[in-house]
């Protein structure tokens, strides 16, 4: 199953630059966890 959030992601990592791509990650990666303890709590 494709997520939107998960499309979108990809759209952007295809533009940032490789200085950006460690803060991208690590922004994605936190949003990612509050999301899976928002379905956790479910």
């Amino acid at each position: 199953m494709i997520y939107a959030s998960d499309l979108f992601m990809t759209m952007r990592r295809d533009r940032v630059r490789s200085s950006d791509r460690a803060l991208s990650w690590r922004k994605a990666g936190s949003s990612y966890g509050a999301w899976l303890m928002k379905v956790g709590e479910r």
